[in-house]
């Protein structure tokens, strides 16, 4: 199918077939027929983006009849090289739905290539009552086909930069939008142990549920702009990616502190999301249900931070520890790299722990807030959380490890009353698994584009 030239002899047969079929649906049904294809100039009327753009387009379509209360009574889809095709015998008015159609050609740029045609149950095929302008310039499309005023090239490339540009868009925005649904899920879930959540603030009394809302929010640009620049430059080397990825995420936690009053909601995240959005970018949205492969290429991207931005930094001069971070410290310390660690690791945690846990947990009926109230137990046990150490010290930050995967061999799938009763305590001691939080975040999202 895809790439295969076609010839005038090939598309006169397929039109000839179109209208055949057209005919023969429509007296079966004595209802109107939608008839979807794509307008396509050149030889090759098919290929996997062009396909893309149909399935797109076909699924606004239906998505639009829904909303309309409309009934679809038959539905036939074909893919061949001489085009895509699709037919909708629907139960309405040809007249309201030539309306809906004509919304639909005129809703974007993408939209530009759908060529939708209404025949009402008389096989009159109902036209527009303005006329759809050419890809390439203002003038009526039907008065520069009769001139042939662009090439066949012009329009052949015109045509695939709507297609790429478009995906582009839809893509970044895609991402964006399960960045920020995977921050508000992760906080929401209650209940979380030591963690702000609906419930309560817990030990953090300079933020609520609320500032986290605030900030979840406030994130979306950020996460569009390096969701795009993966899908821009899926070739760049990884650490120039890395270090772009780096500029954005700066510009985020300004965004960030705007929006929370000053208040560190979301460090961690904007590094590992950030780096997820870019990844899932770099991969492409076919493998977007390779988590696998998405958490290999955040480790290649992530390459080397560990020595870069840890080991080197403490070479030159023994002062430098007492002025670094906390997590600059425990690295020199106790060799613990954090979420830098974590990252060039493709996130161990959430490979071999967090999503397993979080997938077996809804394949057992459980909520989306209980698999997510689960699964960061068994992150916590799997992860050198720096938060809580910080808020504890080392040795008692490994006991709790322990004592928290022992506690998941006898039962790995706590109840909430189980899970309330560690909250309570984790709170009175004034613990709080950020960085863990963090890691849920991602198997929010991670199971949210491979399941949508």
């Amino acid at each position: 199918m895809e790439n295969k030239k076609v010839s005038v002899l090939d598309m006169m047969r397929a039109r000839d077939l179109r209208v055949e079929k057209q005919g023969k649906l429509i007296s079966k049904y004595n209802k109107p027929l939608i008839s979807f294809t794509m307008n396509i100039a050149g030889e090759i009327k098919n290929s996997k983006l062009i396909l893309r753009g149909f399935e797109h387009g076909i699924k606004t379509l239906k998505l639009k009849l829904e909303m309309s209360k409309i009934d679809i009574l038959h539905e036939e889809i074909t893919n061949d090289f001489t085009g895509n095709e699709a037919f909708f015998v629907v139960d309405e008015d040809a007249n309201i739905i030539k309306k809906i159609c004509i919304e639909l050609e005129d809703y974007d740029e993408l939209s530009r290539l759908y060529d939708i045609d209404v025949i009402d149950t008389h096989f009159y095929k109902l036209e527009r009552k303005h006329l759809r302008k050419c890809l390439m310039c203002d003038r009526a499309a039907k008065e520069c086909a009769g001139r042939r005023t662009h090439s066949v090239s012009e329009l052949v490339d015109k045509t695939n930069q709507i297609l790429n540009e478009s995906f582009q868009k839809i893509d970044a925005n895609y991402l964006a939008s399960q960045a920020v649904r995977a921050l508000l899920f992760e906080a929401l879930a209650t209940p979380k142990v030591g963690l702000v959540d609906r419930n309560s603030s817990k030990s953090h009394s300079d933020m609520d549920i609320f500032t986290f809302v605030s900030s979840s929010v406030s994130l979306y640009n950020y996460f569009f702009e390096v969701a795009s620049f993966g899908l821009k430059f899926k070739d760049m080397e990884h650490k120039e990616f890395f270090r772009e990825l780096q500029k954005l995420g700066k510009r985020a936690e300004v965004t960030m502190f705007a929006a929370t009053k000053g208040v560190n909601t979301h460090k961690g995240a904007i590094f590992s999301l950030g780096l997820l959005c870019g990844a899932c970018g770099r991969v492409g949205y076919e493998k977007w249900s390779n988590f696998k492969l998405i958490l290999k290429e955040c480790s290649k991207i992530a390459k080397g931070i560990v020595k870069n931005e840890l080991e080197n930094k403490f070479k030159n001069s023994s002062n430098e520890v007492k002025k670094g971070t906390f997590g600059e410290k425990i690295y020199k310390k106790y060799g613990i790299s954090g979420v830098r660690g974590q990252a060039e690791s493709g996130y161990l945690s959430v490979l071999n722990y967090g999503i397993p846990k979080f997938k077996s947990c809804i394949k057992k009926g459980k909520s989306l807030n209980d698999a997510g109230c689960i699964a960061l137990l068994d992150i916590i046990s799997a992860t050198m959380d720096t938060n809580m150490i910080k808020r504890s010290d080392y040795e008692s930050f490994l006991n709790e490890k322990k004592r928290l995967r022992k506690m998941l061999e006898l039962e790995p799938y706590p109840s909430m009353a189980t899970i309330k009763e560690l909250d309570i305590e984790y709170s009175n001691r004034g613990l709080s698994p950020g960085g863990s939080a963090d890691l849920l975040a991602m198997c929010y999202m991670l199971y949210f584009i491979s399941n949508d």
